[in-house]
């Protein structure tokens, strides 16, 4: 194939978006990087005032669903992580974890508001930022821009069907708990993962993000109440001197294990794109004040109490969840 182009030569040049043209062969769209004169962007384009979001989200309703994207039901994970890891290894792990992740996703938001203007699109998900990314890059790269493509959105489909089956294992679980203390019923955990599926299915159909802010609020409001809860037992039930009795720094063969579940409890990379591209102001999401920042910083700092407070009480009995540590007889 030929690549076919005109315009400024090759080092002022800002971007290499393949197009396919008539006779077979690949146009790139050219956007002049710099003014020869006196380097000036000749190039104005905002691509934030060129989206047409029929229910754009504000900031806080953004914070919201990024809040319940990264705070869901694997922080009751977080104390038999810190099991692995120890109380000061936690601490210290927890925070790195959580520096990785919110870099990754900064990086993601902020390279795709640059190929934003390079390519005059308003918006992308995930794997196109990947695609326009290896399409605009070094030659060498280009031709694996569709394949970049595809690694992306089968890793996503991967991750997320693993993390929302372990999501459906873990309340299903409380659930069979629950109606087995109340009604003396002993439900088949399967049947109960069945049950829970029809709610989720039916979430999975709302339309935009915008319908969903108050069910991801009232969702915060009960993960708050449940937390709460579950604190209020945590401190009572402290026993005498535990933090001698606890392993500050555990072996170095458990750290992968609290790595791979504080990843899979904290990481929501994947909901990244979406948030940002029905933000009614995109620009808020990453910066020092942005809505990245503040929703990872408060989602740390609950992780480490809840993981801490719930080793430290429960030692080596520590569940799977938290929750199954509690007294049920109190229920």
């Amino acid at each position: 194939m030929v690549n076919e182009y005109a315009g400024p030569p090759p080092q002022e040049l800002e971007t290499f978006l393949p197009q396919e043209g008539t006779n077979g062969t690949v146009k790139y769209k050219i956007t002049p990087r710099k003014d020869a004169e006196n380097g000036a962007i000749r190039d104005e384009y905002n691509p934030f005032k060129e989206r047409n979001l029929e229910h754009p989200t504000t900031d806080n309703e953004t914070l919201t669903h990024l809040l319940k994207a990264s705070l869901g039901t694997g922080i009751l994970a977080m104390p038999i992580a810190f099991m692995y890891a120890g109380l000061a290894m936690g601490i210290f792990a927890t925070i790195l974890t959580a520096l990785v992740c919110t870099h990754c996703s900064y990086i993601l938001v902020k390279c795709a508001h640059t190929l934003y203007r390079r390519t005059r699109r308003p918006q992308m998900n995930f794997s196109e930022v990947a695609e326009v990314a290896f399409a605009n890059g070094p030659k060498w790269g280009r031709g694996f821009a569709k394949t970049a493509k595809w690694i992306i959105l089968n890793s996503l489909f991967i991750t997320y069907f693993g993390t929302c089956s372990v999501y459906s294992v873990i309340v299903a679980t409380n659930f069979q708990q629950v109606f087995g203390h109340w009604l003396g019923i002993e439900i088949n955990l399967r049947i109960m993962i069945i049950i829970l599926l029809v709610p989720l299915v039916l979430l999975a159909w709302v339309p935009n993000l915008k319908y969903l802010a108050p069910i991801s609020m009232v969702a915060n409001v009960f993960m708050a109440l449940g937390l709460g809860i579950t604190m209020y037992y945590l401190v009572i039930g402290i026993p005498e001197n535990a933090i001698e009795k606890r392993d500050l720094v555990a072996p170095i063969s458990t750290i992968p294990a609290f790595f791979s579940i504080t990843i899979f409890a904290m990481e929501a990379i994947g909901v990244v794109m979406p948030l940002e591209n029905q933000m009614k102001t995109p620009e808020n999401f990453v910066g020092i004040c942005g809505v990245l920042n503040k929703g990872m910083s408060g989602v740390t700092l609950v992780y480490m109490l809840v993981g801490f407070m719930g080793y430290l009480c429960y030692g080596d009995k520590t569940e799977g969840s938290i929750t199954l540590n509690l007294p049920t007889e109190e229920m």
